[in-house]
């Protein structure tokens, strides 16, 4: 049933799977990395704009 729901990328991650429970942990840490990778990304641009907002008040 889980094979039927994912998208291409995803059954990649899943095909190999025996039963629903080891599909499921396998999709479950996959989108745990992705959540974390969103989090730097978040991060380096908050600091990236914190940088500019410095920039700009400081004269040149």
């Amino acid at each position: 049933m889980i094979h039927q729901c994912v998208d291409e990328s995803n059954f990649e991650k899943i095909s190999s799977a025996k039963i629903a429970k080891e599909a499921w942990d396998n999709l479950e840490k996959s989108y745990a990395r992705v959540e974390k990778v969103k989090k730097v990304k978040l991060q380096t641009l908050r600091r990236e704009y914190e940088f500019l907002q410095m920039k700009e008040v400081t004269p040149s």
